[in-house]
């Protein structure tokens, strides 16, 4: 019988790392993960579970969507400031920035996307919500629009992320591993990190395009990924808990590992990001010159794990 489920899936992390087709086959057929979608149901569902199993609900998807274009909205918002601020040496303080009417409405929009994202979070089915109306349907596949067709393309790369990670986990189990659970979640993000990353070089080389820019491309749709751990985690387990690090260590994690310049566009992505979570939880942030892009970042980090 056919899984249009396990297809998807794959078809996403073929898209995303090319050059590592032949390895997800050899994967596939070594560990034989078993890929479902199954009904909506309250709360975040995507999970490496018993037997193989990869469980998802199409509830889910949408909040990844729709934090694909809350992402986008922020990084549009957001960016001009970061650059404007690191080119006059001006100390910069997030929550005094927005002022022009149309800044307002777009800040407003964000704000909207992730009360739908915390909507879909509590409810049982997907149908339960309005769906907000400036945003297209995931159904109806990719956006035709420059901004759309980016967030497609991040969150197609995003979603890989995400299902690598849980393929992981089903590696381990199947392995008998006796891993520490923490410990576990970070080798989880470090194998999907990789597998996009890893040999990326290649692709390069194979299609012509740009490495610096394909590492962005792909350090960005991470990054997506990640602050997702923020969205739909209770603050109250920001910190961590028995069986997962905390999220800043694991947004650390990455940070760390991305490889690209101070100033390369993975780094003000992340902040722009990381600046929308600290408008919409009310994180108190001191102001603070913008020396280059990578160190606003952590500093916006920083930030977040005094929380």
């Amino acid at each position: 019988m056919n899984n249009v489920a396990e297809d998807a899936v794959k078809i996403a992390i073929r898209a995303s790392a090319p050059e590592r087709a032949v390895e997800l086959s050899q994967m596939w057929e070594e560990h034989q993960p078993n890929v479902h979608q199954t009904y909506d149901k309250k709360g975040f569902s995507l999970e490496a579970g018993s037997f193989g199993l990869v469980l998802f609900d199409h509830k889910t998807m949408c909040q990844i969507w729709l934090l694909g274009f809350a992402a986008q909205h922020s990084f549009n918002l957001y960016l001009p400031y970061l650059i404007l601020y690191q080119a006059t040496g001006i100390s910069f303080f997030p929550y005094s920035m927005v002022s022009e009417q149309e800044e307002i409405d777009i800040q407003k929009e964000v704000s909207a996307l992730y009360d739908a994202i915390d909507m879909l979070k509590e409810a049982e089915n997907v149908d339960d919500v309005a769906w907000p109306s400036s945003i297209p349907n995931p159904d109806n596949g990719k956006p035709s629009d420059v901004n759309g067709s980016m967030v497609f393309d991040l969150l197609c790369m995003a979603s890989a992320y995400c299902f690598l990670h849980e393929l992981r986990h089903v590696q381990f189990r199947n392995l008998g591993s006796n891993i520490d659970p923490i410990e576990e979640e970070y080798e989880c993000d470090k194998y999907a990190r990789n597998f996009l990353l890893e040999k990326i070089d290649e692709y390069a080389m194979q299609s012509g395009y740009d490495l610096s820019l394909l590492k962005n491309k792909r350090g960005m749709a991470i990054a997506l990924a990640s602050i997702l751990l923020l969205v739909v985690t209770p603050e109250s387990h920001w910190q961590g808990s028995a069986s997962h690090p905390s999220v800043v260590s694991r947004i650390q994690e990455l940070v760390d590992a991305i490889g690209v310049s101070d100033n390369d566009y993975f780094w003000p992505y992340l902040s722009c990001l990381l600046i929308s979570v600290i408008f919409r939880k009310k994180i108190s942030i001191n102001s603070s010159i913008v020396k280059n892009q990578r160190e606003y970042c952590l500093f916006l980090l920083g930030a977040i794990e005094t929380k």
